[in-house]
């Protein structure tokens, strides 16, 4: 049974963020723009703590899982249903619509793979914690919270999004 060793998420570049800038201004009562980057930051960090807690990808991204098999098998056979491109480590490639599954017997496979919503689509459930979290972000900024409680709300907002077994 392969377990997940690695999993790398990039933002496609132009895509949209969760929330505006704008939609987050809104939220926090602010109608000056000196702080409109340290408000952006505070969305993506949001959004990536979120994807994290949700094992859900928000922003179309191109998304590389590393799967590493186990035990003394020597070959593994995978069924895959959410990828475009499989790259083994000897550098084969297979295109996921013309197999549905790959052999192995290096035991590791790397998949490629584009998560995450349309701009429109984002659930609202989605859009509403984020900006809970950057709201208790802005909020609170230059506190120490070593309790660890950065985002607890929109973390509990958002966990009925949750799904068991999911991930990215």
């Amino acid at each position: 049974m392969p377990v997940l060793k690695d999993i790398v998420i990039n933002p496609i570049e132009g895509e949209p963020e969760v929330i505006s800038v704008e939609e987050a201004k809104a939220q926090l009562i602010v109608d000056f723009d000196a702080d409109d980057n340290l408000i952006l930051g505070y969305i993506r960090s949001a959004t990536q703590a979120l994807q994290m807690f949700t094992g859900r990808v928000f922003v179309k991204s191109n998304c590389k899982a590393i799967w590493q098999g186990l035990g003394p098998c020597k070959e593994y056979t995978y069924n895959i249903c959410f990828s475009d491109n499989i790259e083994l480590n000897n550098g084969s490639k297979y295109n996921v619509s013309d197999s549905g599954e790959v052999v192995t017997s290096d035991r590791t496979i790397v998949l490629e793979y584009t998560a995450g919503y349309e701009a429109d689509k984002i659930p609202q459930i989605v859009k509403d914690a984020v900006g809970m979290y950057v709201a208790d972000l802005y909020s609170n900024r230059g506190e120490e919270r070593p309790d660890r409680t950065v985002g607890r709300e929109a973390k509990l907002h958002i966990a009925s999004f949750i799904k068991a077994g999911a991930f990215f």
